[in-house]
C-alpha cells in the first residue's frame, strides 16, 4: 500500500486566502509560542509573497516559487508552511536530503499539521529510513480527524519493508480491531506469516477470514487453494465443494475442483469438471489458456487428452469469439491434430482479430498450415505480407519463395529467397534449405551455373542433406554433366535413406547416362516396385530396356507410363515410332 498522496496545490491557495482575510492578531495554525511576532505590514508582505509563490507553482515556475518561499523564511524563519513548500519542490527535483531537512523543520514547527508529518514520513521512506518514518506515522495516527486505519496500514507496510514481520502483523491487528476482519488484512498477514516460515499461521488467517464470512464462496475458494498448495487435497476439495454449493455457476470453482481431482489421479472427474469450467464466461480467458497449455505435453501421446483439448479450445472460441488468443490456441491444437484446413481458418481468424499487436508465431504457424494444404497462391500472397510485417524474420521469405516456385514464378521466387537468406543467423538447417530452394529456382530458369553454386553452398552447410544430394545429382544427369559427381552424390543419398524410390530412380538414371544399362535397370525396377505405377519411372525403365535391345518391353513400359500420366514431350513419338527420343 502506498503512502497517502500529498495535499493538492489549490488547497494551499485557498488556505492562504483564508489566513490573509483575518484581521486579528491571533496566531495561525502554523504559529507557535516562540514564533516571531510579525507586524501587520510584515504579515501582509509575507502573505503577498505566499500568493505569488503559489501562483508561480501553478504555472510551473517551480524555481521562482521556491525563491519566493526562501524570501519568506528570510523574513520569518519559523514559517512552517514555507519550509513545507520548499521540501515539496526539493522532493520534485529528487533532492531528497534537502527536501527532508525542510520537511522535518516544518513538522517540528507545527507537529499538529498532518501534511507536514506525511511529507516527512514519505521522504524518510524514500530515503530508505523506514525505521525513522514509523514513529512519525505513529504521531500522525494520534492526530484528530485522521483516518487511523490508513495510517496503520502504512505502518504495517513500512515494518514489512524492513522485514519486521511480527510488528507489521501487530499493526494489521490494530486495524482489524477497528474495522473487523477484511480480505486484504488476512492476505497481508498470510504473506508475512509465510515469510516468517509459519505456514500454519498463514493458513489460520484465511480460516478466520472464511469463518467470519461463512456464506462468501470466494473465501472458501481462497482457503481451498491454500490447502491445495500444501498438498492437502481432501480439505481443498471440501472447501471447493462447499463454495460450489453457494455459487453453482462459478467457473473458477470448477477449474479448482478439476485441479484437485487431477492431483488425486481422478482423471475422469478432472476432465468432467474442467469441461464444465469452460462453459462459463466468468473464467478468465488467460486462465483457460493456461489450463490448455498444460495439455500440450500429453497431446500427441494420449488420444483422450487430444480430444479434451480440442473440445476445450472449441468452447473457448465460442465464449470468447473476439479474442485472438482463443483462436490462436485452437489453431495450434488443430495443427497438431493434422486438421490443417481447419487450422488455416483458425489462424486466419486470430490474425484478423489481432490487427494491432501482430504476433509472429501465429503468422509462422499460419504459413506452415498453408504449406500443409498446398494453397500455393495464398501462401505466396500471405508470405509476402508476412515479410512486410516481420522483415527480419527469414521463415516467411522461405515459405513464400517455395510457394512461388510451385506457382512457377521462378524469378519472383529467387528474388524473395535471396532477400530472405540474408536474414538467417545461427540456423544452419534453414540456411541450407534456402540455398537448396534457390538451386531449384535457378534450375527451372536453366541458369545452371547459379543452380550448381546454390546446391554446392547448401551441401557445404549441410553435407548430409539427402534431398539436396538427390536433386542436384538428378539435374546433373539430365544435363549429362559431371556424371561421376552426380553418381557419388546419389549413392550418398541412398546410403542416408535406403529404399527411397525417388533416390533409387535418380541413381538408376545416372547409371543409364553412364551407359551402365544392366545396373540402371536393377535400380529403376527397385524404385518401381517400391512406388507402384509411376509414369516417370515407367518411362525411364522403357528407355533403359530399349538401350538393352528389348524394344517390345520398352514399348510396353512407355504405354504404361502414358497411362500413368507421365509428363514427357517425347512419349507419344516413342510409342508411335517405337524409337527412343531424348
Amino acid at each position: 500500500m502506498n503512502l497517502r498522496p500529498l495535499l493538492p496545490l489549490f488547497f494551499f491557495v485557498l488556505l492562504l486566502g483564508c489566513a490573509s482575510s483575518k484581521k486579528s492578531d491571533a496566531p495561525t495554525a502554523a504559529a507557535k509560542p516562540k514564533a516571531k511576532v510579525l507586524t501587520e505590514g510584515e504579515r501582509m508582505e509575507i502573505d503577498y509573497l505566499f500568493f505569488n509563490a503559489q501562483k508561480e507553482k501553478l504555472i510551473g515556475n517551480m524555481g521562482v516559487a521556491e525563491n519566493l518561499f526562501v524570501e519568506i523564511l528570510k523574513r520569518d524563519e519559523t514559517n512552517a508552511q514555507a519550509h513545507y513548500e520548499i521540501g515539496r519542490t526539493s522532493m520534485a527535483r529528487q533532492e531528497l536530503p534537502r527536501a527532508l531537512q525542510y520537511a522535518q523543520k516544518a513538522s517540528k514547527l507545527d507537529p499538529s499539521n498532518p501534511w507536514y508529518l506525511r511529507l516527512e514520513a514519505d521522504l524518510l521512506r524514500q530515503s530508505g529510513r523506514q525505521q525513522e518514518a514509523i514513529p512519525v506515522l505513529r504521531k500522525l495516527a494520534q492526530l484528530p480527524g485522521q483516518e487511523k486505519v490508513d495510517v496503520l496500514m502504512d505502518i504495517a507496510l513500512l515494518h514489512g519493508e524492513v522485514n519486521q514481520y511480527p510488528e507489521a502483523i501487530k499493526a494489521l491487528n490494530e486495524v482489524e480491531k477497528i474495522g473487523g476482519p477484511a480480505p486484504e488484512l488476512a492476505e497481508q498477514k498470510r504473506q508475512y506469516y509465510t515469510k516468517m516460515g509459519k505456514p500454519d499461521k498463514a493458513l489460520e488467517e484465511i480460516k478466520r477470514l472464511s469463518a467470519a464470512y461463512p456464506t462468501q464462496p470466494e473465501y472458501m475458494l481462497y482457503l481451498g487453494q491454500l490447502y491445495f498448495e500444501k498438498g492437502d487435497f481432501l480439505n481443498a476439495q471440501k472447501q471447493f465443494e462447499t463454495a460450489l454449493q453457494f455459487d453453482p455457476t462459478n467457473g473458477k470453482i470448477f477449474v479448482a475442483l478439476a485441479d484437485t481431482y487431477r492431483a488425486q489421479k481422478q482423471n475422469k472427474k478432472a476432465e468432467e469438471f474442467l469441461s464444465k469450467a469452460f462453459d462459463y464466461p466468468d473464467v478468465d480467458i488467460d486462465l483457460k489458456i493456461q489450463v490448455m497449455l498444460t495439455l500440450f505435453e500429453q497431446f500427441d501421446k494420449d488420444p483422450g487428452v487430444r480430444a479434451l483439448a480440442l473440445e476445450l479450445s472449441r468452447k473457448t472460441t465460442v465464449l470468447h469469439a473476439e479474442e485472438a488468443k482463443a483462436w490462436a490456441i485452437r489453431a495450434d491444437f488443430l495443427y497438431h491434430s493434422q486438421q490443417f484446413e481447419e487450422a488455416v481458418k483458425a489462424y486466419r481468424q486470430a490474425i484478423e482479430l489481432d490487427t494491432e499487436s501482430q504476433k509472429y508465431t501465429v503468422w509462422q504457424q499460419y504459413l506452415l498450415s498453408l504449406l500443409e494444404v498446398q494453397q500455393w497462391a495464398e501462401l505466396s500472397k500471405q508470405g509476402t505480407r508476412a515479410t512486410e510485417l516481420f522483415p527480419n524474420q527469414p521463415v516467411p521469405y522461405f515459405l513464400g519463395g517455395l510457394a512461388l516456385l510451385q506457382e512457377k514464378q521462378h524469378q519472383q521466387a529467387i528474388d524473395i529467397l535471396r532477400r530472405g537468406v540474408r536474414m538467417v543467423y545461427g540456423n544452419a538447417e534453414l540456411e541450407a534449405q534456402f540455398y537448396a530452394a534457390l538451386g531449384d529456382g535457378y534450375h527451372s530458369l536453366s541458369k545452371h551455373e547459379e543452380s550448381d553454386a546454390s546446391y554446392d553452398r547448401a551441401l557445404k552447410i549441410k553435407p548430409n542433406n539427402a534431398l539436396v544430394l538427390n536433386n542436384y545429382a538428378y539435374y546433373l544427369s539430365l544435363r549429362k554433366q559431371q556424371l561421376d559427381k552426380a553418381a557419388e552424390m546419389s549413392a550418398r543419398s541412398l546410403k542416408l535413406e535406403p529404399g527411397n524410390p525417388s533416390y533409387l530412380d535418380t541413381y538408376g538414371w545416372i547409371l543409364y547416362q553412364q551407359g551402365k544399362y544392366s545396373e540402371a535397370r536393377k535400380y529403376i525396377e527397385q524404385a518401381l516396385a517400391a512406388s507402384g505405377e509411376n509414369g516417370t519411372l515407367l518411362d525411364h525403365l522403357g528407355d533403359v530396356v530399349f538401350k538393352m535391345g528389348e524394344t517390345d518391353k520398352a514399348l510396353a513400359y512407355w504405354l504404361r507410363a502414358k497411362a500413368a500420366g507421365v509428363e514427357s514431350e517425347f512419349i507419344d513419338r516413342k510409342i508411335a515410332d517405337k524409337q527412343l527420343y531424348e
